[in-house]
């Protein structure tokens, strides 16, 4: 895994991630907290963070699938073509290009869904908050009116006990795309059956890192599994993308 993160593609994927997932300073917190527990930032600040996110969202549901159409088009063009058409004409021949057309639609929704809350994240966490950006969820005690509000609740981030907390939010992170690669794995592999197994390979090394560097490293450390795990699952989406497309086509 050490040699694949130094794969250029890579290298230059884990770059984009920096803005999104960076870390700066002490990796527990780079912020100072207000009475509420969470980082203090005014109105500005906000506002500041949330057109980075917004920005962010908008590149990381473009650029992944224009890096990715590309090796697709690599594959297509390298590999077996002449099987790949034959292929894409037994799938155009039964009338089932709608329904990749379906699947992408549908991956797209799973990318949109899980990163949207992001630019909502952005309000309450800075970017340098550290761990603290791996809560999901921000909880409050359910008490009777008091003068002076107690803190909001989160997730416990040192120790054992936030290492354990980060891998299953490693595998909360896996569950939210993980309908949408199998999906993809079965429409791409049949008619790019090797690409798409050399996809769910890599697909399961960058799940690895992810969890293992989530859990030991913290907020940020996971990003290179991250793009590991999302290209793979991006480059299975554009193999659908190619197939519904050239289906259209008098092959």
């Amino acid at each position: 895994l050490g040699c694949a993160c130094h794969w250029p593609p890579l290298r230059i994927a884990s770059a984009m991630a920096a803005s999104r997932f960076r870390n700066i300073g002490d990796p527990l917190l780079s912020v100072e907290l207000g009475s509420s527990g969470l980082p203090e930032m005014d109105d500005d600040m906000r506002e500041r963070n949330v057109a980075r996110a917004s920005s962010n969202l908008v590149a990381f549901m473009i650029l992944p699938r224009l890096f990715c159409m590309c090796i697709a088009l690599v594959v297509y063009t390298l590999g077996g073509r002449a099987w790949y058409d034959a292929e894409i004409k037994v799938i155009e021949g039964r009338r089932q290009i709608p329904l990749y057309f379906a699947v992408v639609v549908f991956s797209a929704l799973v990318d949109w869904l899980t990163l949207w809350p992001t630019t909502l994240k952005a309000r309450i966490f800075h970017p340098d908050s550290g761990n603290l950006r791996a809560n999901m969820t921000v909880y409050k005690l359910s008490v009777p009116s008091i003068d002076d509000p107690m803190p909001y609740i989160v997730m416990e981030d040192e120790g054992p006990i936030g290492e354990y907390n980060r891998a299953n939010r490693s595998m909360f992170n896996f569950n939210e795309g993980c309908a949408s690669f199998v999906l993809n794995m079965v429409f791409a592999g049949q008619v790019f059956p090797w690409p798409a197994l050399v996809a769910a390979i890599l697909f399961a090394a960058g799940r690895i890192m992810h969890q293992c560097d989530y859990s030991k490293g913290g907020f940020g450390a996971h990003a290179k599994g991250y793009m590991v795990s999302m290209l793979s699952h991006t480059f299975l989406e554009m193999l659908i993308w190619f197939v519904a497309i050239k289906g259209l086509v008098v092959i």
